[in-house]
């Protein structure tokens, strides 16, 4: 009798442990269609949801940075449509809006580049005017993604101006604050110009569908805790693409990767006559430069002078996202910087002496400016080429 008892007292708990597990699974799947229906509710302005969630997955699934994006979590910002993405293992888990941004033609416009979350504040006081911003997760140095500020009294701020933060409401600041853990990936973008919008007589560097704008001009970024501001624009590719000469014009310089590339890799300097005016567009970081092209070579526009990779800093297309350098094996940081300026050299222009050397020394700057680089002899790129 006693083998039959315990054999029932087994099985019950046997069968109690099977109606844990689903009750515990039904909780789950229920919780996860509420997640559901709470992303398809989501919207940006007007848009439809079905509208809005087919333009996502091919503004994601489409671009070159699909391949990064498969961690467990990451924020995905593209700051040409001002949304946010969250997203677990690759897939949109929420949507966001992003309220606003900081002028793109200032110094401290929000930065783009790869970042990683750094410290979360559920209440940050500001460290430039007196306003407090709930919960901020910072995304670079000073630059933070937080809710609507408010002043001390307790009054929200109604300006639209931002020192570089994205401002989206607290609920959704809220929700990227719970979402993200310190050293989440986050890729803030824009959107590659499209070949319709390049003036008449120009081209595109890459043609629009094949690349997207990892670092814009005037980007800022810290480096040996100066704030920095970026001579050109990184147009990033997945693979190795055509890069295209804008205008036709004259080979005027290619360096080869060496002693004397100065970070660029292997590069090609282009001279171009337009309205009787001399300009230089430079093309920095190919993995390959046509054998075809000669210095002095005058050169059709839409000529192809090489494809991107990721030359220089010392590495031979091995230039690494991530713990940068020649033997990480984090992806490559495929792209071309692409600049215009009126030199036909690699550092700047106007040839002042305005940063910091590897010796400690003030020298030549070389992709990155102190100040506004208009003042250093370059040409934001994209209203160069832009109708």
């Amino acid at each position: 009798m006693k083998p039959f008892i315990s054999i029932l007292k087994i099985l019950s708990t046997f069968a109690l442990v099977i109606i844990l597990l689903w009750f515990v699974d039904y909780i789950k799947n229920q919780d996860r269609n509420i997640q559901v229906n709470q992303i398809q509710k989501t919207t940006t302005g007007n848009m439809p949801p079905q509208t809005l969630i087919t333009d996502l997955l091919n503004q994601i699934y489409t671009t070159p940075i699909s391949y990064m994006i498969n961690d467990e979590r990451s924020i995905l910002i593209n700051l040409t449509n001002m949304n946010l993405f969250l997203l677990k293992s690759g897939q949109i888990y929420k949507t966001i809006s992003v309220l606003h941004k900081g002028p793109d033609t200032l110094w401290f416009q929000s930065p783009t580049n790869y970042f990683g979350v750094g410290v979360k504040y559920k209440l940050l006081k500001s460290g430039i005017v007196n306003v407090y911003m709930p919960y901020a997760v910072q995304i670079h140095q000073d630059f933070f993604i937080h809710g609507i500020p408010y002043l001390p009294s307790g009054e929200r701020v109604t300006s639209r101006y931002s020192g570089g933060c994205l401002r989206v409401s607290d609920e959704d600041a809220k929700s990227i604050y719970d979402f993200v853990k310190r050293n989440d990936k986050i890729f803030v973008f824009e959107t590659a110009i499209k070949n319709e919008s390049i003036k008449p007589g120009f081209y595109n560097p890459i043609d629009s569908n094949r690349y997207w704008i990892k670092q814009a001009f005037n980007s800022p970024l810290k480096i040996n805790n100066q704030y920095l501001q970026h001579a050109g624009v990184d147009l990033a590719t997945k693979e190795a693409e055509n890069v295209k000469a804008i205008y036709a014009g004259q080979i005027e310089n290619i360096i080869m990767m060496g002693n004397n590339d100065f970070g660029f890799g292997n590069t090609v300097i282009v001279k171009h006559q337009i309205a009787h005016q001399t300009f230089y567009s430079l093309y920095a970081h190919l993995a390959t430069v046509e054998k075809d092209i000669l210095v002095g070579q005058q050169i059709n526009g839409g000529t192809i002078l090489g494809k991107t990779g990721a030359s220089g800093y010392g590495c031979q297309n091995y230039w690494r996202i991530g713990k940068d350098g020649c033997n990480e094996s984090d992806f490559l940081d495929r792209h071309l910087h692409f600049e215009i300026k009126t030199q036909p050299v690699l550092t700047n222009s106007d040839g002042a002496n305005d940063c910091q050397q590897k010796n400690g020394q003030l020298g030549p700057c070389f992709g990155y400016v102190p100040k506004n680089p208009l003042n250093y002899g370059y040409i934001n790129p994209m209203t160069f080429l832009t109708k």
